[in-house]
């Protein structure tokens, strides 16, 4: 083979490598990025998943103010999701969810939704936003 059609193959091998790590799905990738949000142990942990929209929207904070939101945001964080929707429109996302509730009550009714916004960003989802509604019903 001669040199050019070696520098043709290596440079489709390499534009179909980013994008295979495109064509995860949201649903998919965000399933991953949850994963990851479960097992952090500091609000650093969590900026590598986030758009740098998300990121640069963040008030300034302290350390000591990050060491004390990051328990709750751990806290509050669902952690057996099923996707339920998923509609993309381009480098956007908007997926649906629901969770289970961890210590299931015979008293009480527990429902928890979520939608979550990801965006493309160097042929990686990340999440723009993320939000979690808990309601709890006595019986």
């Amino acid at each position: 083979m001669n040199r050019l059609t070696l520098v043709s193959l290596s440079i489709i091998f390499q534009v179909s490598s980013l994008a295979a790590n495109a064509q995860s799905s949201p649903t998919e990738s965000y399933l991953e990025l949850h994963k990851k949000e479960l097992a952090a142990t500091s609000y650093a942990d969590l900026l590598p998943l986030r758009s740098t929209t998300s990121i640069a929207h963040d008030k300034p904070m302290s350390k000591e103010e990050m060491d004390f939101i990051f328990p709750l945001f751990k806290a509050t964080l669902p952690k057996n999701i099923t996707i339920t929707s998923e509609q993309v429109k381009g480098t956007s996302a908007i997926l649906k969810a629901t969770a289970k509730p961890e210590n299931a009550n015979a008293n009480t009714t527990e429902t928890t939704v979520g939608e979550i916004e990801l965006t493309l960003e160097k042929g990686q989802w990340k999440i723009e936003h993320e939000k979690w509604d808990s309601k709890i019903v006595m019986k």
